[in-house]
């Protein structure tokens, strides 16, 4: 760094020391098979998993949930399977939410949250209050079709 900072002219170098925190892995499949994904169908039963799995970290553990999903589509409906928890906030976090709630997601709330997001806050995302990640394993990517030249 100190040599790019001499080439830019002595430019001031700024050091940022992260913070490690333990982690512990709670490994939670399905108890019976669920279908593969095909195309863009999720199975409905792997999505009832999540919710239940969300609950068990709720009254497991402390601290705000934040929750991977592959698609809006799939954050409504394990959002509604969630309704009814008492005093949990459940956040949808995706493109086409509203500015208000992905402003909401990035300040501590004044009640436990389960945030529903997609693959993309993963690395671009810090909620502040998250002590319990539960990922679908799921993720939706942008492939291009060559033969018809489109993304899809």
């Amino acid at each position: 760094a100190e040599g790019w900072a001499r080439l830019l002219g002595d430019a001031p170098v700024v050091r940022a020391r992260g913070a490690a925190f333990p982690v512990d892995v709670v490994w939670a499949p399905p108890a019976r098979a669920v279908r593969p994904p095909h195309g863009t169908r999720v199975d409905p039963a792997l999505l009832t998993h999540v919710a239940s799995v969300v609950r068990r970290a709720l009254a497991e553990r402390d601290g705000d949930v934040l929750v991977f999903l592959p698609g809006v589509g799939e954050i409504a409906r394990v959002a509604g399977q969630l309704g009814g928890l008492g005093d949990v906030d459940v956040l949808q976090v995706h493109g086409r939410a509203p500015a208000a709630v992905q402003d909401a997601v990035l300040s501590a709330g004044e009640r436990r949250r389960v945030v529903l997001a997609t693959s993309v806050a993963e690395s671009s995302l810090t909620v502040p209050g998250v002590r319990v990640v539960v990922d679908s394993g799921l993720a939706r990517e942008p492939r291009v079709d060559h033969a018809r030249g489109l993304s899809a």
